[in-house]
């Protein structure tokens, strides 16, 4: 760390802190929300709000003057659902391996978002190695699922995806290569 923040002023540790939920770009390896995901989770809440006053309003959310599909749009509102659901569990089970609430909820922000920003016992002087072992545990699934997108890793836990991958099914002899 190039400063120990933890002397910084609540205020500014606190932007800090919010900041690791959104300061990813959209090609950048971080996890979390991304500021794209943001800007479309933004607009298309003002459109609903503006649909909400006028309802048969046809309005789109546009990026960079292009018309945002649909699909995309619910797409960033279930990545952000499955983010706070996952933020959530992780908060609650970190609390149940000991660590406080205050804790918890910054070292899941944290691992999730993969920008391994610490404060209190787990700051920038000080490291993770104190955290249970169980809570480590939980730091890795957090890591991957932020680093390796949501998606990518919930998809690869469905059974539907690894159908047919060990047991293939009957090929017709056409598609067979012998």
């Amino acid at each position: 760390a190039v400063s120990d923040y933890d002397l910084w002023p609540a205020a500014a540790q606190m932007m800090l802190f919010i900041s690791s939920f959104f300061g990813g770009c959209s090609g950048s390896t971080t996890g979390g929300v991304k500021i794209i995901r943001l800007i479309i989770l933004v607009k298309s809440s003002i459109i609903y709000l503006r649909k909400s006053i006028h309802p048969d309003m046809v309005q789109v959310v546009r990026i960079n003057g292009k018309p945002m599909p649909t699909k995309w749009i619910q797409m960033t509102q279930q990545f952000l659902f499955l983010y706070l659901m996952i933020y959530v569990v992780s908060v609650f089970l970190m609390t149940c391996t000991g660590l406080n609430t205050y804790d918890s909820m910054q070292v899941v922000t944290a691992f999730l978002s993969n920008v391994g920003l610490g404060f209190g016992g787990f700051g920038p002087t000080d490291s993770f190695t104190v955290m249970p072992d169980a809570a480590k545990c939980i730091a890795i699934v957090d890591m991957l699922l932020g680093r390796l997108e949501l998606f990518t890793i919930l998809v690869m836990l469905h059974p539907q995806f690894w159908e047919g991958y060990f047991i293939k099914k009957d090929v017709p002899k056409r598609y067979r290569i012998l």
